[in-house]
């Protein structure tokens, strides 16, 4: 409980790990805490990744108008070699570290609106690790986002049943893009056709529909021979509002003797 909610879910996570093994794990801002990454430091695990600001325990790093104005800041705890950058990407970035180091520094293209093209510019050695190991987590969540199951419902549980279905599809959609040969297919279509795969396959046909028909047209429901005799044609009213034989419009007439609604 110490760890919070989001602390105690990676916590979780890495206990099905092989043990005494120095992992590093990349996580986003959700999960990231200093008592986290003081935790994974104790069983021998690095951690790396962004963190919100209110999180950081009052680190006194510059505020965000002045992270602007500079391209990076970094704070280093000596006792714990944990490391809080921040760094002015498209927007500022805070990252904490307790295994990649800010130096030596890197460099990244991003596009000058000024100069119309892409300039290099210095990355800290955390910012680019970072980017690298958590693309796959970010793309899953990006691609789920612009392509998800749109059903919705009051039920608590629906949610998670949707993200695991939206993952799985995800996941499969990913492996079937590596097979050697394969057609390109995107996501949307990909889905389609697995959709439409398991209807052919295990829906039940849609049966009637729509308004209800007469079982037989009028001249089989009435014999000729009965219909033009001329004799006793009452017309009386019926029951219930009906259709009509001939022109099936509602009426509450019907014929007394053949039995069918008629105006």
């Amino acid at each position: 409980m110490e760890l919070g909610l989001d602390g105690s879910v990676v916590r979780t996570l890495l206990s099905k790990l092989p043990q005494n093994i120095p992992f590093k794990i990349y996580g986003d801002r959700f999960f990231s805490s200093i008592k986290l990454v003081n935790e994974l430091q104790r069983i021998g695990c690095g951690y790396t990744g962004t963190i919100n600001p209110n999180r950081t325990d009052h680190c006194p790093l510059p505020s965000k108008l002045d992270v602007k104005k500079t391209t990076r800041e970094h704070m280093t705890d000596k006792t714990t070699e944990v490391t809080i950058t921040s760094w002015n990407d498209n927007r500022p970035v805070l990252t904490i570290s307790s295994c990649d180091p800010v130096n030596p520094i890197c460099h990244a293209n991003r596009w000058v609106s000024t100069e119309k093209k892409k300039v290099p510019i210095p990355q800290p050695f955390v910012i680019a690790q970072y980017n690298k190991n958590m693309g796959g987590a970010n793309c899953l969540d990006q691609n789920n986002n612009n392509c998800r199951i749109s059903v919705r419902s009051k039920k608590w549980w629906w949610p998670l049943f949707a993200f695991c279905l939206d993952s799985m599809m995800q996941n499969a959609w990913q492996i079937y893009r590596r097979q050697p040969n394969c057609t390109k297919v995107d996501f949307p279509k990909f889905r389609r056709e697995i959709t439409n795969l398991y209807l052919k396959n295990y829906a039940q046909p849609c049966v009637g529909g729509g308004r209800p028909k007469s079982s037989k047209p009028l001249v089989e429901r009435v014999h000729g021979n009965m219909r033009f005799d001329g004799l006793n044609h009452w017309m009386v009213l019926a029951l219930k509002q009906g259709r009509c034989a001939l022109c099936h419009k509602n009426t509450t007439k019907m014929c007394e003797k053949c039995n069918i609604n008629l105006h």
